[in-house]
């Protein structure tokens, strides 16, 4: 880190005054990220960088990581980020990641999103070099541990109306900038800086605080007149402010440990401040930009800054080597560099303002004269199909030099153009000899193949006669920059010219040059102004590329493609690269002049490019790359068919470059079935393979560049081959039947679950509604379920035959009733089945039927009944049919109220009795227990029941009628008296004659039934009914 920031500093102490230092920043190795190359926005108020190497930065209230490859934004929990635009970044202890607000701190983990961890007004956030972090809230100092937050209950809140910043040194001090000054934590108080007041900032508003490398403090005041001072604590003191310090206030101020920092101010530009304490000032760090609030130096010892309106910009002083040419090629007054050509034999020769240069390894050979004119202005080179060098120059003499096998000869063009000279002479790929005539004939251009001429101007379809370049693309056409625009014919036998102009999409009509990249677009250089064009020949559009997208300069004087994938450009600011996806520039010195680039070569099998300057000779630009790269996969097919061929792709990107079009080595591994299949070499970014057996595979893709550098971890892209058919029919046969036997299973084990539920549901319900003990058994005759109140001996698991009471139950056949003795109680079970399940119900046995009423109550009901309806006529009735019928006839909302529960409705004994009367007497019942209930439920049970003395007329059917209501009235003469509801005329409702329950009296003993009404226990009221029923 220290020899970069010394060479920083090298280059920069070249610099002798401001003017030719002002743009030094900006023709360095910079890499700009922007969003026409993955960042995704433009504005950034925070970057950092965590210890395990990913870089975090801050767009208002979004955050986005990058891992030297691609941006990815981050999200936030529930999809609600910060209200206010995110100010700080930093890591914790545990390598949680913090962003603050004004308002609130957010933590993010490694693979999760940001969580709130804290709200707060005014709020301040500042990391010690230990990682541990601390921020003032309402003017009270908090320390942050994880996700708890401890005040600091100790320490009294900062005596000032306004806080601006805060930061801690390395000496775990805490300072805190106010509008009353600068102030420091000293135990439990914040105290002013004695040393402050020496330097004449005692109550200057602290704005701005800063830990740079090295643990240096530094802070920017506002004096009362409204002017700023930046000032460093270094050993535990204030130094005084240094000269050509900035004298505005300071947004960022960043730096490498041996003291070289880089602040930006409200004003623009940038500054850099040396060991020494001296100042340089830089306006322009990029074309219609400044510096944000944000900058950093990274472990790699990176200078990153936020540039408003464009995005990050990355510089690495690492890397890329520039090597000059043997000076005594050159000589004095020979810097001027016009021409360059690297010849098939591997030397280079060099043309320059008065001689020729041949290089070859460390030694050169000069040429000063031809047998008859001076080697001057060689501005033209070239090699033919044989060898020879040929030279043009557009002053010095008429026609080509030719050197071939040491000897000269002078090639002068046919008249009338005999005494024309030559701005470029170019060879293109059948070695066919281009020569342009200099700009002053205005005579277009000459093709030479050695037997014939071909002459290209105005005349033979050109877009005019001076011609700057040609150039021969790989698809055989014939491109020719002139001043008047782009011209092309498809092939050189081909005459049909097609123009294109500024009104096609050229950024200017003047072609100084033409190259053509690896994917066959061409682009044409500009030399004054307009950037570079490039024509996608797939879709036939001009693309204009300049400042804004990366470039240095927009004077291009020379662009050529490599065949490594780039396309370099020689500018007026040194070289530019474009590697398919983004723009890299690189400065040769920081006199402009020594960083105009005029001829620009391609030097085979070599990471760079040959250039000639105006001003420094010529020198050979090495890209080095220091940089793993990795891969990515693409979305693959998972599962290949048995048989059929495998493709498998990926994409490929060189840290910090964000490109996949590096020349990449790939190591690729087959494993199958967790063992290595085999290990080879690869280039292409596609693995095919003919066919693989069937089974579980992965494809291990381990990537290294051109320079050594290889990926740290390889891709894992798994898939499988299917079985063959033959097998897979088996294979799923087997399957289907397993499954089909597990579909049966589940849907027996189903239909059980379901069938069980429901008869739980049935019993809990009858059982709650009748108030009746319901017994319920399942598989291998175990008790399921007991309902109601639970009987001595009978609990849920246990075997019906393991208790007396339950092998009692287990003799009653469903639809039966049995009569045994409990506890010394009689009980009653009637057996049914519901859902599938065997259920019986207890009640306690009554020896007799219900008791008759008074004879004159008897007598009256009679009479009435007589009177209302015709003689009785006996059948066989089933019950549950008048219930349903009885049900149906009510209102809805009052039908909801009713519930009738019969387990088992066919199990149901029949009724001898009169179909009309049972009718009457139901609804007469029913009616009376709505009525009674008024809102309240009303239940409706039914069961077969024999009296003790079990005889062919001792069947009955028992209704009970249970309602929630007030139950009989009580009161003088009355309380007790189940009879009295009987009486005629007796009512308790208004409107009401009273005869319901009288006539229903007299209906049930004319068919020889018995009717009772009693209260309940609980609440309400019974009315039971026993009518005469057929068994079976």
């Amino acid at each position: 880190m220290r020899r970069t920031a010394l060479a920083a500093l090298l280059i920069l102490g070249l610099c002798r005054d401001a003017p030719a230092s002002e743009r030094l920043l900006e023709k360095w190795r910079w890499r700009v990220f922007t969003p026409q190359n993955g960042l995704p926005e433009r504005n950034f108020a925070a970057i950092f960088q965590a210890r395990n190497g990913l870089y975090y930065a801050a767009s208002g209230n979004r955050i986005f990581r990058y891992d030297g490859y691609r941006w990815d934004e981050l999200p936030f929990a529930g999809q609600a980020g910060p209200e206010d635009p995110i100010r700080v970044i930093t890591e914790s202890r545990d390598g949680t990641i913090l962003a603050a607000t004004a308002r609130g701190i957010w933590a993010g983990r490694l693979g999760a999103s940001f969580q709130r961890v804290l709200s707060a007004g005014g709020l301040f956030l500042a990391a010690s070099d230990e990682r541990q972090i601390y921020f003032m809230a309402a003017g009270s100092l908090h320390r942050l541990e994880g996700a708890r937050v401890h005040r600091l209950q100790a320490v009294e809140a900062v005596p000032a109306d306004a806080i601006t910043c805060m930061a801690v040194d390395g000496d775990q001090t805490i300072w805190v900038g106010t509008d009353k000054g600068l102030l420091r934590q000293e135990g439990y108080s914040w105290r002013p800086d004695p040393e402050l007041a020496a330097l004449g900032l005692d109550g200057a508003a602290c704005r701005g605080l800063f830990v740079t490398g090295g643990l240096k403090l530094w802070a920017s005041f506002q004096h009362t007149d409204g002017g700023w001072t930046l000032v460093e604590r270094r050993n535990g003191r204030w130094q005084a402010p240094a000269a050509g310090a900035p004298a505005a206030a300071v947004l960022s101020l960043t730096g490498y440990p041996d003291g070289i920092v880089y602040a930006s101010t409200t004003e623009g530009g940038l500054y850099r401040g040396d060991i020494d304490g001296r100042w340089a000032r830089f306006p322009s760090i990029w074309p219609g930009s400044a510096v944000t609030a944000a900058s950093i130096v990274d472990d790699r010892g990176a200078l990153w800054l936020c540039l408003s309106a464009v995005g990050i910009a990355r510089f690495d002083a690492r890397g890329d080597r520039w090597q000059p040419l043997p000076i005594d090629a050159f000589g004095p007054g020979n810097e001027h560099v016009l021409s360059l050509l690297v010849a098939r034999d591997g030397t280079t020769w060099v043309g320059t303002e008065q001689r020729l240069s041949r290089i070859t390894g460390g030694s050169a050979e000069t040429f000063t004269e031809t047998p008859s004119h001076p080697l001057r202005r060689i501005s033209a080179l070239a090699e033919d199909a044989g060898g020879a060098i040929w030279t043009g120059s557009p002053e010095a003499f008429p026609g080509a030099w030719v050197l071939d096998d040491g000897r000269w000869s002078h090639y002068r063009l046919p008249p009338p153009y005999e005494g024309v000279t030559l701005h470029r002479i170019t060879a293109d790929r059948e070695r066919r000899l281009w020569l342009i005539a200099a700009e002053r004939h205005r005579a277009g251009a000459w093709a030479s193949d050695g037997r014939s001429l071909t002459h290209f101007d105005r005349d033979a379809g050109l877009a005019g006669d001076v011609v700057y370049a040609v150039h021969v693309s790989a698809g055989g056409a014939v491109w020719f920059g002139t001043d008047r625009g782009l011209s092309r014919i498809s092939n050189f036998t081909s005459r049909m010219f097609r123009h294109f102009t500024r009104e096609d999409g050229l950024a200017a009509d003047r072609v100084w040059d033409i190259g053509e990249g690896n994917d066959g677009t061409i682009w044409a250089a500009h030399q004054i102004g307009g950037g570079a064009s490039r024509f996608d020949e797939r879709t036939g559009k001009w693309t204009r590329h300049g400042i804004d997208d990366g470039m240095a300069n927009e004077s291009v004087w020379s662009v050529a493609g490599s065949p490594l994938n780039d396309v370099w450009f020689g500018t007026q600011s040194g070289i530019t690269r474009f590697d398919g996806a983004a723009f890299y520039n690189y400065e040769i010195a920081e006199n402009p002049l020594m960083s105009n680039v005029w001829p620009l070569a391609i030097v085979p099998r070599e990471r760079g490019v040959l250039v000639g300057t105006l001003a420094s000779g010529a020198f050979l630009f090495r890209r080095e790359d220091n940089d793993p790269p990795a891969v990515f996969p693409a979305a693959n097919v998972r599962v290949f068919p048995h048989g059929q061929p495998i493709r498998l792709s990926w994409d490929a990107r060189d840290r910090f470059d964000q490109t996949n079009r590096e020349d990449l080595l790939y190591t690729l591994t087959l494993l199958t079935r967790d063992q290595v299949a085999w290990t080879r070499m690869h280039r292409e970014q596609t693995f095919v393979a003919d066919s693989l057996p069937h089974g579980r595979h992965t494809l291990l893709v381990h990537a290294r560049d051109l320079d050594g550098n290889q990926a740290p971890v390889p891709v894992r892209i798994e898939f499988q081959v299917a079985l063959p058919w033959y097998r897979r029919i088996a294979v799923l046969a087997g399957v289907g039947l397993a499954l089909a036997f597990l579909a049966a299973v589940h849907v027996a084990a189903f239909r059980w679950r379901a069938r069980a539920r429901r008869a739980q549901a049935l019993l809990r319900r009858v059982a709650g509604e009748t108030g009746r003990t319901i017994v319920a058994a399942g598989a291998r005759a175990r008790i399921a379920a007991v309902e109601g109140a639970a009987l001595p001996g009978l609990r849920p698991g246990l075997r019906l035959r393991d208790s007396a009471c339950g092998r009692k139950l287990a003799l009653t056949a469903p639809g039966s009733s049995s009569v045994f003795s409990i506890d010394d109680r009689r009980w009653r079970a009637d057996a049914f089945v519901a859902g599938g399940v065997r259920a019986w119900t207890l009640v306690p046995e009554r020896d007799d039927a219900l008791p008759a009423p008074p004879p004159e109550l008897a007598a009256q009901a009679e009479t009435l009944a007589a009177a209302a309806r015709a003689p009785a006529q006996k059948t066989a009735v089933a019950l549950p049919d008048v219930l349903a019928e009885l049900l149906r006839g009510m209102p809805p909302e009052t039908a909801r109220r009713v519930t009738a529960a019969i387990p088992v409705p066919a199990a149901l004994w029949r009724v001898l009795a009169d179909p009309e009367d049972v009718r009457e007497i139901m609804s007469a019942l029913i009616a009376n227990a709505i009525e009674s209930a008024e809102n309240a439920r009303v239940f409706i049970a039914a069961r077969n029941r024999r009296l003790p003395h079990d005889t062919e007329g001792t069947a009955f059917v028992e209704i009970e009628v249970l309602d929630e209501g007030p139950g009989i009235a009580e009161g003088p003469g009355i309380a007790g008296d189940p009879w009295r509801p009987f009486a005629a005329f007796h009512t308790t409702k208004p409107g009401h004659r009273g005869l319901g329950l009288t006539i229903a009296l007299g209906l049930a003993r004319r068919n020889g039934a018995r009717l009772a009404i009693e209260n309940r226990p609980e609440r309400g009221l019974r009315a039971q009914v026993c009518l005469p029923a057929r068994r079976g």
